[in-house]
C-alpha cells in the first residue's frame, strides 16, 4: 500500500481545500455501526509518515486476537526521527461534548514500556467564532493514567480514563504535555472546543521522539450524540458468513468431536462461487482449519448459491469464553478475504 509522505497539515490542506464543502459538510456516518477498513476499501483513512522515513504502516493479521476480526493496523518506527501516523480527515466542526464515546485497543510488540499507540484530534479551541486558523492537535496517551503491557490488547477509554495534552496554545497553554487535562478539564475550560472546522482529522500516531516502536491498533468506536461508528481495521476485504446456518445463537462446544457448518453467503456485490474453497480456513483467528468437505447451495434461500463448510471443531482452537471466529481464504482470482461471525461456547463447566 502506498504511504503518504507529506506532513499532516500540509496533506490536509492540500486534500481539503479543493473539496472544501464535501469535508465541511462531512459527520460520522449515521447509519453505520461497524465499518471495515482494508487495503481494498479504506473508508478514508490513509498511513503518513509525518515525519522521518524509516516508519511503516500497514493492514495485518493479528497479532494474538484481536478484539474484532482477524486483523489491525500496525505502525511501526526506527528511531527518535520518525512520526507514523494512521490518519482519517473528517467530523469537521464537531464539538466535544458532541462527543458520547470513545474507544480504541492497543498492542505493543516491541518499545520502551510506556508507550502505546495515541489518539489526536485536529483540534480548534471554539469552532464557533469564525476563526479558523490551525490549533494544533488534542492528544491522549494511555500512559499517563494506565500501565501498558507489551504482548496483550488492551482496550482504552480516553473519556473516562484518560489524559489529554494541547500541542498548541491556547490549550496548550492550559493542559501541557507535562501536566495534561482530563476530559471533564478540557470541556470546562474550552467549551466550545471541537474538532477542526476545516482541518478536522482523528489521528492514531506512534513516534516523534519515540527510539524505536511496533505496535497495533484496532475497534475504533466514536459515538456522536449517541450515535456510534466503529472501525474495524483488517487486512482483506470482509464476506458475510454464516456459522451454523439456521442457528442462534451460534453454540459451539470446544470439546465436541463433531463439525461446524459454515456458510460463506451471496450478496449483492460478492459471489460465494468465486470462492476456492481449497485456500478457506476456519477458526478462533481465521487461521486453523481447513474445510472437511465443501458444497454450493442456497443457504439462506434467497435464490442465489452459497458456499457451505465444515470444519472439525477440534481443529479450529476455539477456546471456552471466546465470542467471534474468523474465516480467511482466497478467491479463485487471488484475492484475500476474511470473514467473522458471533459465537456462544457452550459445555464449558
Amino acid at each position: 500500500m502506498k504511504i503518504a509522505s507529506k506532513v499532516f497539515i500540509i496533506l490536509l490542506i492540500t486534500v481539503l481545500v479543493p473539496g472544501l464543502s464535501l469535508f465541511i459538510a462531512s459527520r460520522v456516518e449515521a447509519n453505520s455501526s461497524n465499518i471495515i477498513v482494508s487495503p481494498a476499501n479504506m473508508q478514508g483513512w490513509f498511513f503518513l509518515k509525518e515525519t522521518g522515513t524509516t516508519g511503516t504502516g500497514q493492514m495485518v493479521l493479528g497479532p494474538g486476537t484481536p478484539p474484532l476480526g482477524a486483523g489491525s493496523a500496525q505502525l511501526t518506527v526506527q528511531n527518535t526521527s520518525d512520526g507514523m501516523a494512521l490518519a482519517r480527515a473528517g467530523w469537521n466542526g464537531i464539538r466535544l461534548d458532541q462527543i458520547t464515546k470513545l474507544e480504541y485497543s492497543t498492542y505493543r510488540t516491541s518499545g520502551a514500556s510506556p508507550l502505546a499507540i495515541s489518539l489526536q484530534f485536529n483540534i480548534d479551541n471554539d469552532v464557533t467564532d469564525g476563526d479558523n486558523s490551525w490549533k494544533g492537535r488534542l492528544v491522549f496517551e494511555p500512559y499517563y493514567t494506565e500501565t501498558v503491557l507489551t504482548g496483550e490488547w488492551q482496550t482504552w477509554d480516553p473519556m473516562t480514563q484518560g489524559k489529554w495534552w494541547g500541542t498548541r496554545s491556547p490549550i496548550k497553554d492550559t493542559c501541557p504535555i507535562y501536566n495534561p487535562c482530563t476530559w471533564d478539564e478540557v470541556l470546562n475550560a474550552f467549551p466550545n472546543a471541537g474538532i477542526h472546522n476545516i482541518f478536522g482529522a482523528i489521528i492514531f500516531k506512534a513516534g516523534s521522539g519515540w527510539d524505536g516502536f511496533d505496535g497495533n491498533v484496532d475497534a475504533f468506536t466514536i459515538g456522536i450524540d449517541s450515535v456510534e461508528t466503529t472501525y474495524d481495521f483488517e487486512p482483506f476485504p470482509n464476506v458475510l458468513i454464516d456459522i451454523k446456518p439456521g442457528s442462534f445463537p451460534n453454540s459451539i462446544n470446544p470439546r465436541s468431536r463433531g463439525v461446524i457448518p459454515v456458510a460463506i453467503l451471496t450478496t449483492d456485490t460478492f459471489d460465494a462461487a468465486d470462492v476456492d474453497p481449497d485456500t478457506v480456513l476456519f477458526g478462533k483467528t481465521g487461521t486453523e482449519a481447513s474445510p472437511l468437505h465443501y458444497a454450493l447451495e442456497d443457504v439462506d434461500s434467497d435464490g442465489d448459491m452459497d458456499l457451505i463448510l465444515h470444519f472439525s471443531t477440534q481443529d479450529t482452537g476455539i477456546e471456552c469464553g471466546d465470542t467471534t471466529a474468523s474465516l480467511t481464504g482466497e478467491t479463485i482470482n487471488g484475492e484475500v478475504i476474511q470473514g467473522s461471525d458471533s459465537i456462544k461456547t457452550a459445555g464449558c463447566k
